[in-house]
């Protein structure tokens, strides 16, 4: 369910929610579960899908969402027309996902030149 929460932010947003600068730095994003939905990336993201993402991106295993109670979310199981409506606001960042994945592509490429 962690995987799933990862995965919602990357698609949401075409960021990583736990990238560093380096693989320490992420590590330790991980186990602090530090991540936050950055005003650019989630400007077009509803408050619903942030809080499914929240809740799958949940450190203790017993209070994160289950696979039943991920598909009973109100963002994947509107209970309203409302909700409805705020599920097709938020879609798949491709723009994004490109941009962010070509920086890092730079880095890594950065990194590998620096190291030889």
């Amino acid at each position: 369910m962690w995987s799933i929460g990862v995965i919602t932010y990357i698609l949401l947003s075409g960021a990583s929610p736990f990238l560093g600068d380096s693989k320490q730095e992420t590590l330790g994003n991980i186990s602090a579960v530090a991540y936050e939905f950055d005003e650019e990336l989630f400007s077009s993201t509803s408050e619903l899908a942030k809080s499914f993402i929240r809740q799958l991106l949940e450190k203790d295993t017993r209070k994160r969402l289950t696979i039943q109670g991920a598909l009973n979310h109100p963002w994947i199981q509107p209970l309203d027309s409302r909700q409805a409506l705020v599920k097709r606001q938020s879609v798949v960042n491709l723009e994004n996902f490109r941009r962010q994945y070509a920086r890092r592509r730079w880095k890594v490429k950065q990194t590998d030149h620096t190291r030889q």
